[in-house]
């Protein structure tokens, strides 16, 4: 092989190299934001229970410290999905 056609041969490599490597990134965010979109979703369900525990629970006139259920429910959820362990009420 003549080193004028090892030259076009390595680039075609580097081409491809850097082919492989750009569709593995695509990959990489395309998950990422898959997974991104499925921890919104169970966050908004539950951001969805704990809403209707207050809304239910003002609507018959009771004060939101009052709210005897909401620190139940609230560990309930902690228990059961990681991503609200950092959600505590506090009196305002």
């Amino acid at each position: 092989m003549s080193p004028h056609s090892r030259k076009p041969l390595w680039f075609a490599v580097w081409i491809t190299g850097v082919a492989v490597a750009m569709a593995c990134m695509l990959l990489a965010f395309k998950h990422r934001a898959a997974l991104d979109g499925l921890q919104r979703d169970r966050l908004e369900r539950v951001a969805g229970e704990i809403e209707q525990v207050v809304a239910r629970s003002l609507a018959i006139g009771m004060a939101f410290p009052e709210i005897p259920t909401l620190p139940d429910v609230l560990d309930s959820e902690k228990s059961t999905e990681t991503l609200v362990t950092g959600l505590d009420v506090i009196d305002a």
